[in-house]
């Protein structure tokens, strides 16, 4: 993530500045830190402001802000339905429409993945960028069109706060398939491999009667039979309908779930299997056992990539007037392209935002264009690795 935009977090930031006692304000600001990935700052802002209010008024934080600070406490994941994943339009009446803008190229190169599976030729595509820059937001716009093409779609997230067992993604997305399945069809599709599957969706012991354990289960030897048992089962499932496997955060995941994604790069080529795999490239800075992964996959030709940047001035203007055509202008435009350097999940929590609180008099004054390189610390080296890129 930008320094600059972190900090500065669009016109919601500059409000609370402002009016910090104002704490709708202060929710819209703990809510965009939080689902960047920035709890510790998130939890910081309301303790700042809690402070103020006990030292000038003598009271505490309001009921509905002191509930979102305890659910942030708690990670409560009703909290995780963040801006990249849905870009919701403000309206008056409660209603949103979904928007999606700027991704013209990114998603022309996802639905080209597609076709490619649908026609017997697995693919690979990494999905990777910034906290809130887009990501899920695009996996779910492909995920639409897949349903539309006749594909079945399963997601796994990996979990980012620790504790989570071996191979999560992967459970959570192939149980998914399990319990949609029609049990004739998957006891032939999961195959003398079942045995090997079983140990980490023990569902398939009550399912199947009579598996047997796999010996030495933590053995490198079984680890190869459950990354094969689980290639030929994807293999044999993806004959009867198209299959589209979402992995999500995945600079969160665990080593042996990456261990089977290289694996699985290997055989895609000639599956009917659609792996994308969303994954921030930055804040956190990839670790060894992901850039390990990436340098090995990138290399198999059923490997496609996109690093998805900041949205341009223009498609920031297209989204207000899409979502917020009232309060749409020039200057605006200009302010929070500055201002969010073109991040979806800022210009969205700014736009609704200022929707429902008006535009404050001073942006009519910012009238020309404003390029975030002008911004003051932009000529810092970037903190950014180029660990992925478009072809």
């Amino acid at each position: 993530m930008h320094s600059g935009a972190m900090t500065s977090w669009s016109l919601s930031w500059s409000g609370w500045r402002a009016h910090p006692l104002r704490e709708r304000l202060l929710a819209q600001r703990m809510l965009a830190l939080y689902r960047a990935g920035r709890q510790a700052d998130a939890l910081d802002a309301y303790q700042d402001t809690r402070r103020i209010l006990i030292d000038q008024l003598g009271i505490e934080p309001g009921r509905e802000v002191r509930e979102l600070h305890q659910a942030m406490v708690e990670q409560d994941p009703r909290l995780d339905l963040r801006g990249e994943r849905q870009t919701i339009a403000p309206s008056g009446d409660g209603r949103g429409t979904a928007v999606l803008v700027g991704r013209e190229r990114e998603l022309a190169g996802m639905a080209g993945a597609l076709e490619d599976v649908i026609g017997g030729h697995g693919r690979l595509f990494l999905l990777s960028g910034e906290p809130g820059i887009g990501k899920s937001r695009l996996a779910e716009e492909l995920a639409r069109h897949a349903r539309n093409r006749g594909a079945l779609v399963v997601v796994g997230r990996c979990w980012e706060a620790g504790g989570a067992p071996a191979f999560w993604p992967w459970v959570q997305s192939l149980r998914s398939y399990v319990r949609a399945c029609d049990l004739d069809d998957l006891v032939g599709e999961l195959g003398p491999g079942a045995a090997e599957i079983a140990p980490i969706l023990p569902e398939l012991y009550e399912l199947i009667p009579g598996l047997l354990q796999p010996t030495a289960p933590e053995s490198e030897g079984a680890r190869f039979r459950l990354f094969h048992a689980i290639a030929e089962f994807l293999r044999r499932a993806s004959e009867r309908r198209s299959l589209v496997l979402i992995l999500d955060d995945l600079h969160a995941g665990d080593a042996p779930s990456l261990l089977l994604l290289r694996f699985l790069a290997r055989e895609l080529d000639s599956m009917h299997v659609l792996l994308v795999a969303a994954m921030r490239d930055v804040d956190p800075i990839p670790g060894e056992a992901l850039t390990e992964m990436l340098a090995e996959v990138v290399r198999e030709p059923a490997t496609r990539r996109a690093s998805l940047a900041g949205l341009t001035q223009a498609d920031v203007a297209e989204y207000v007037q899409l979502v917020a055509a009232e309060i749409a202008s020039p200057a605006l435009t200009s302010t929070l392209y500055a201002e969010t350097e073109g991040n979806p999940l800022f210009l969205t929590e700014s736009v609704r935002l200022l929707a429902l609180e008006g535009v404050p008099p001073e942006v009519s004054r910012h009238a020309e264009p404003r390029d975030p390189a002008d911004r003051p610390g932009r000529d810092l080296p970037p903190t950014r690795p180029p660990v992925l890129g478009m072809y």
